[in-house]
């Protein structure tokens, strides 16, 4: 929701040349009555408002106060704005994808270039920027989603994917193209889940891609080099080998907590396991994650 709709549109105007972004989409009506720019800031500034729907973004439209932030964005214009929610799905029905991926990557890239792409994951290692690559369901619709996570999070891919079995194929073959869209803002550490504990998987990113993986998994069996880590960290053996072990009270989400992390190995890349334990007053929390590191770095889940 907008609190201070002033500093927005301002930002929106100034930073990233909103109106410059939308001209990257060709209009095919012959004469429109509002322009297609004006449609694409309705639908733009639907998750600044919090709406999820058309049809609320619509009744936005016609309270003042949207109008107000609109006209900020758009000094220029002062022409009629306000659209059904069936005039916008027709315009997204024939917009181009391939203009949106070009938006989306454009405002990346503006973005890094303010260094607000890059996050610090704790005070002793330097800034680095993320990348979150999931599956979603949007409406009854399967896709793959690559969201970048720095000091503002920003999508900047959605792929369909033709059901849930093909999250996978459909990711592999969709970061080679968002990273070279990025270019030199592309993620160095790419955040997944168990689905992608993969031969293929490490290949592309520690190989094609050269960056590094984090992948957080529930179950403890379903690789081998996570069954012989939980089997570790299990063991009361103090012979065996050393584990790092480290533990302490979060005061935000009030709960103490355990690592544990030990180095292991899968399809010839050498790995990190570690297991964080969450302790919480009414139940109890457990959290596998894996993550291949730089041999510089002396790891991301201290």
């Amino acid at each position: 929701m907008v609190r201070n709709s002033g500093a927005l549109s301002a930002f929106l105007r100034r930073e990233l040349r909103l109106h410059r972004l939308f001209a990257l989409f060709h209009d095919i009506r012959k004469d429109p009555v509002i322009p297609l720019k004006n449609l694409l800031g309705m639908v733009f500034c639907m998750p600044f408002f919090g709406h999820t729907s058309m049809l609320a973004a619509v009744r936005e439209a016609r309270t003042m106060r949207f109008r107000e932030f609109f006209d900020a964005v758009h000094r220029r214009d002062g022409v009629k704005m306000v659209a059904s929610d069936s005039t916008l799905q027709r315009t997204l029905r024939w917009l181009a994808p391939s203009s949106a991926q070009r938006m989306l990557c454009e405002i990346t890239r503006r973005l890094g270039r303010m260094g607000l792409l890059s996050t610090r994951l704790s005070p002793q290692l330097s800034t680095r920027r993320l990348g979150i690559v999931d599956g979603t369901v949007l409406g009854k619709f399967s896709a793959v989603c690559v969201t970048l996570l720095g000091k503002v999070r920003v999508p900047v891919a959605i792929e369909p994917a033709g059901g849930r079995g093909n999250e996978l194929p459909v990711a592999e073959k969709l970061l080679p193209q968002v990273v070279a869209q990025l270019g030199s803002h592309a993620p160095q550490l790419w955040l997944v889940d168990g689905l992608y504990f993969t031969s293929g998987f490490f290949s592309l990113i520690c190989n094609t891609l050269h960056a590094d993986l984090l992948i957080k998994c529930k179950d403890s069996e379903f690789r081998e080099v996570l069954r012989d880590a939980a089997a570790l960290f299990d063991s009361a053996s103090s012979a065996i080998e050393r584990i790092a072990f480290s533990s302490n009270f979060d005061s935000e989400r009030l709960c103490s907590w355990t690592v544990e992390r030990t180095s292991g190995e899968f399809a010839n890349f050498p790995l990190q396991v570690v297991r964080l334990r969450e302790f919480y007053p009414k139940r109890t929390r457990n959290r596998h994650a894996v993550s291949r590191l730089t041999l510089n770095e002396r790891g991301i889940a201290d």
